[in-house]
């Protein structure tokens, strides 16, 4: 689906070791393809968009040293960046945060094909904030949504004090 050794290039220019994870991924994206012909989960399906957009952009937040412990992924949608990372880091332990329940049923689908331990958690952010879920995590990346301080502000309730040393991370994007 993807091209991996495109891919490995890609990542080793930001000094990030993809190869360990490379068939995963190409797994993750023939699975992304094949059930967005059913269920809207992203319009970014194309081989190289999926490399840049999904992949280099979880495996740049992935990367980070201060990324784990308990990591949340608000809004997840497909599965960016919280399955990627997940991939990159085993250790991690994931809850994937997603309010649309066809895009959980994929969560869930792609989880189980990949081999990919998460909790799946069908709330909105500001709704989960008020319940069992607040302040039970390290590390949540800002959604991918208005202004930085507004996807910050989501995702703040759901982070431990240590976490919020940590503080959440939005999606690098490349310029």
């Amino acid at each position: 689906m993807i091209d991996t050794e495109r891919l490995i290039r890609k990542a080793a220019a930001y000094g990030i070791d993809a190869a360990p994870v490379v068939r995963k991924l190409d797994e993750y994206a023939a699975l992304l393809v094949e059930y967005n012909q059913k269920v809207n989960l992203t319009a970014i399906t194309d081989a190289e968009g999926i490399e840049d957009r999904h992949f280099i952009d979880s495996l740049l937040l992935a990367a980070r040293p201060e990324v784990c412990g308990r990591m949340v992924d608000v809004g997840t949608g497909a599965g960016f960046p919280g399955i990627v990372a997940k991939l990159f880091r085993p250790e991690l332990d994931l809850t994937l945060m997603e309010p649309t329940g066809k895009r959980v049923d994929f969560l869930k689908y792609a989880c189980s094909a990949l081999g990919v331990e998460a909790e799946f958690a069908k709330e909105r952010a500001e709704e989960a904030a008020r319940k069992q879920w607040r302040e039970s995590f390290d590390v949540a990346p800002a959604p991918a949504v208005g202004a930085r301080t507004a996807g910050a502000g989501r995702v703040l309730p759901a982070l431990a004090e240590a976490g919020r040393r940590v503080h959440c991370h939005e999606r690098q994007r490349r310029g």
